[in-house]
């Protein structure tokens, strides 16, 4: 890990104590953590504020923004939920190329087919 590293890195310089290396060393994940979880809230509010604007100002339409946040909350629903089909589908197939919608038809995608033939040129 880059961060492990770094840590270690400047406790063996003497930058930081070994205390507080250890210290930080702890509550680095934690740390992690929570400014993921801050800046998925924050990059939703902040979506669904230039959502509402866009709204408000170039289609002349008002809504609430709380449907604004409604509507980016669900997106972002939907988003994680192809993700995760994604992985799955890619853990199930062992292809890193698979995805949901023609991979699960077609077994093997090979560029001599006719309809890659007729589709690029």
């Amino acid at each position: 890990m880059q961060s492990s590293a770094t840590i270690h890195h400047l406790a063996q310089t003497g930058t930081i104590s070994p205390a507080q290396a250890h210290a930080l060393g702890g509550t680095w994940p934690l740390l992690s953590a929570l400014l993921v979880c801050i800046a998925t809230f924050a990059g939703t509010c902040w979506s669904a504020f230039v959502l509402w604007i866009l709204g408000r100002l170039f289609l002349k339409v008002r809504f609430p923004y709380l449907k604004a946040l409604e509507i980016v909350g669900l997106t972002g629903i939907i988003l994680v939920l192809d993700s995760f089909t994604t992985i799955l589908l890619i853990a199930a197939s062992g292809d890193p190329a698979a995805r949901p919608p023609f991979s699960l038809f077609v077994a093997n995608m090979s560029p001599t087919l006719p309809f890659y033939k007729s589709s690029i040129s």
